[in-house]
């Protein structure tokens, strides 16, 4: 992720795939659940979770791994170059 980080401080991530992570991102999150945690750590119940939707995650999950490979196979200006191309 911090891969994708570097790329949108510099400029280099496009708006479309921008807008795409961002739905994943909202998509894998359970906000009922974040709010029910954030209540329990308040109450010192730590054992609270399930903030992350797992079948949602997939996609943030697959994001994360093609990134991986492009940078295995082209260095990190190989995946900046890649992500300043990607739509979705």
């Amino acid at each position: 992720m911090s891969a994708l980080k570097i790329a949108q401080k510099t400029g280099r991530l496009s708006r479309a795939l921008t807008a795409s992570l961002a739905r994943l991102a909202a998509a894998a999150l359970d906000r009922d659940a974040l709010g029910a945690m954030l209540a329990a750590i308040g109450r010192a119940n730590v054992a609270a979770g399930g903030v992350l939707r797992p079948a949602a995650f997939k996609g943030l999950q697959a994001v994360g791994r093609d990134a991986g490979e492009i940078y295995a196979r082209a260095g990190a200006r190989g995946l900046n170059d890649a992500l300043a191309l990607a739509q979705s």
